[in-house]
């Protein structure tokens, strides 16, 4: 595998990870219920526009 490659599914990984742990924060905060549909939503979109 491309060095590129490893750098691209890491850097999807941390970044996705990073906002959909603080929109659930977020959202744990304002008192809303836990969306997995959401979270998994935050996850895949935000990590292939930032990966």
């Amino acid at each position: 595998m491309k060095v590129e490659y490893k750098i691209f599914i890491k850097s999807f990984l941390l970044s996705s990870l990073v906002y959909t742990t603080l929109m659930a924060g977020f959202d744990y905060y304002d008192e809303q219920n836990f969306s997995v549909l959401k979270f998994i939503f935050h996850f895949l979109f935000f990590g292939l526009f930032m990966g």
